[in-house]
């Protein structure tokens, strides 16, 4: 809810991709931290791709939530509702671009926070991953 009231209270649109760069840049680095771990397997050849792993990735992953936030703070909805209803729609189109989008990228999804659950993972056998990323989002 942090991310989403901060987009709806930026003052300008770059300021709403802002936070949610931002947000994409943490969001990725701690998810993707295990990157250096896999280069570290033969450091002498591949210890000067970590801060490129660590954080030049995520640093490009981050622009699809920072379009998330640009998009949710440039639409006016009226009923808070519909705007946490858009919010949702536009990270579940985000993650699938994400996943499918030149050659895909599907971690990190939101629905992976629910794989400790039988009862939320039930969502994902309906609706796949990308539905129950909208059905934690919403």
């Amino acid at each position: 809810m942090g991310l989403f009231s901060l987009s709806k209270s930026a003052r300008r649109g770059r300021s709403a991709f802002a936070v949610g760069w931002w947000f994409g840049l943490g969001f990725f680095s701690t998810g993707l931290y295990w990157f250096a771990h896999a280069l570290m397997i033969e450091p002498e050849k591949f210890a000067w791709l970590i801060p490129f792993a660590v954080f030049g990735l995520p640093s490009i992953l981050a622009i699809y939530y920072g379009l998330v936030c640009y998009l949710l703070w440039r639409v006016r909805l009226k009923s808070l509702a519909a705007n946490i209803f858009f919010f949702s729609a536009l990270w579940i189109i985000a993650e699938w671009l994400r996943g499918t989008l030149f050659t895909g990228f599907p971690w990190n999804l939101i629905a992976y926070s629910a794989n400790a659950y039988d009862v939320t993972l039930q969502f994902a056998s309906l609706f796949g991953a990308y539905g129950l990323s909208g059905c934690l989002l919403y």
